[in-house]
């Protein structure tokens, strides 16, 4: 594992000068163009999870996996108001739903499109100069059954305001495979749950943003990754 790590290091400090293209992708971090590029080597038709969905524009990790790139899959979204706009925006299956570790209800704070669970370890702990509202909670297995979603995932994106780590302590890893993962300030409780399930971490931004590969595609990644940069480095020098 500890050799796997480091030859991903070293991987990604190669190629780092071509992730920032901002017009290529939507999202924040260029999450869309890793998963569509480095991890999946141009891949079409794959199938994405994406929780916390937002608008499902707005630095969207899977808008354009989706309407340019024949991606399909769900996208869960909490907050009503941006739930609606999704639903709009996105062709993929929009669920409103609220994740949590255990089922039951929470109050959740709503700041116009933004929002989450009121508790003590989220970053929502009070619920001052906002709308706020009972909602019923549900686990991501449970959800994840509902929608008879296939065991093994390509690329599964979180970012729900701090429910993260309750709702991936819950987690039964054994149930669903993601081939990478997107994670939005992960706690080291949360780095810890991934390294145990198998992930390896492929890349960190400091205090933002994690890109996790499963390590039964690990030697898959490596492959798309070479494969993806050798074609660039082509296409540039016959320019």
């Amino acid at each position: 594992m500890k050799i796997t790590k480091s030859i991903s290091k070293l991987m990604h400090a190669a190629i780092y000068p071509f992730l920032e293209r901002k017009s290529l992708h939507l999202s924040q971090a260029g999450q869309d163009i890793w998963v569509f590029g480095e991890v999946f080597n141009e891949m079409r038709n794959g199938y994405f999870i994406d929780l916390g969905a937002h608008d499902g524009i707005y630095l969207s990790n899977t808008y354009i996996l989706e309407c340019k790139y024949d991606w399909r899959g769900i996208c869960v979204e909490a907050n009503p108001a941006s739930f609606k706009l999704l639903r709009k925006n996105r062709q993929a299956v929009c669920i409103n739903a609220c994740l949590d570790g255990q089922e039951g209800f929470v109050d959740f704070a709503k700041r116009g499109l933004m929002g989450g669970i009121i508790a003590p370890d989220k970053f929502n702990k009070d619920g001052e100069s906002c709308e706020v509202f009972r909602v019923k909670t549900q686990t991501l297995n449970n959800l994840l059954k509902e929608m008879d979603t296939p065991h093994e995932v390509d690329y599964l994106s979180i970012d729900i305001e701090g429910a993260e780590e309750s709702v991936l302590k819950e987690f039964n890893f054994n149930d669903y495979l993601f081939k990478c993962i997107t994670i939005e300030r992960p706690t080291g409780t949360l780095k810890k749950i991934f390294t145990d399930n198998g992930y390896i971490l492929i890349k960190e931004i400091p205090f933002f943003e994690c890109f996790y590969v499963h390590e039964s595609f690990f030697g898959q990644y490596c492959t798309n990754l070479f494969d993806f940069y050798n074609k660039k480095y082509l296409a540039m020098r016959w320019k």
